[in-house]
């Protein structure tokens, strides 16, 4: 498996302020294995670019634990017990040293070891997996539609149309005991991972992703550029929010004797 990864993030373009914090990594554990880390914060609040940054320093610190253990427990199990635990103490941690309940932040963090990945989520921070079959998002909106929607109290135009659609329900800094979306998997074919705040997907639909960052025709070294036209359509549309994203880009090479025969070998 190869992989490359591209980061941007962009200015709110009315205030010209940037509440996100984003954390990219690759690397290896002590035992050899392909490691590849990434978590994305959106601030808000007066406060918020201070909340993101801590939440995001807190995740790299346990990412660079991780990779100095020896023989690391990667089972869903245990990188979400620990994750679930870094959420609620950067939550409990950040409500007491800013004082002001409406500074916090959403979240995203992704992970992925040899061709296994984990996804965790607080509020609406994105997480998109894409192969050239679909788009399929794999973190949940902790939002208002969204939860009006799951509970079938209204339908999703209805839900879109309402005035609190993108409220958000849990955030990192002012929610008690957060119940973070999880989801994990293994990379079976060439794909792209988009993680992206709420500026940089609200005005492009999934349609529009899909087109956009496709791994089958997608070429490679052009995901700055992928990136810069969704940006460029968003604030087409009328965005104005600061925008953060991180594009991985997966390749499932093929074996040397599976590209000889063109198939399993026995």
């Amino acid at each position: 498996m190869r992989l490359t990864v591209t980061a941007v993030t962009y200015p709110d373009h009315s205030e010209h302020t940037n509440q996100d914090a984003v954390i990219a990594k690759k690397s290896k554990t002590t035992d050899g294995r392909d490691a590849f880390f990434a978590v994305m914060c959106d601030g808000m609040g007066n406060h918020g670019q201070s909340a993101a940054a801590s939440i995001a320093a807190a995740f790299n610190s346990w990412f660079q634990a991780f990779l100095e253990q020896k023989s690391a427990d990667v089972s869903q199990t245990a990188i979400f017990k620990v994750w679930d635990a870094i959420v609620n103490r950067m939550s409990k941690r950040l409500f007491n040293e800013l004082n002001d309940p409406d500074s916090a932040a959403t979240m995203a963090v992704f992970l992925i070891v040899d061709d296994i990945w984990y996804m965790m989520n607080v509020g609406d921070v994105r997480v998109y997996q894409i192969t050239k079959d679909g788009v399929k998002q794999l973190s949940t909106d902790h939002t208002y539609a969204e939860r009006e929607i799951s509970l079938g109290h209204m339908d999703p135009m209805e839900a879109m149309a309402d005035p609190m659609a993108f409220h958000v329900l849990q955030t990192i800094g002012n929610t008690k005991n957060i119940i973070a979306s999880k989801a994990s998997g293994s990379i079976g074919e060439d794909s792209v991972f988009l993680a992206c705040t709420d500026g940089f997907y609200r005005h492009n639909r999934k349609s529009a992703i899909y087109r956009t960052f496709r791994p089958d025709s997608l070429d490679e070294g052009r995901e700055s550029d992928a990136l810069s036209e969704t940006e460029e359509n968003a604030l087409n549309n009328g965005e104005t929010d600061d925008m953060s994203a991180v594009v991985i880009r997966i390749f499932k090479e093929k074996r040397e004797d599976e590209a000889r025969t063109g198939g399993e070998c026995a």
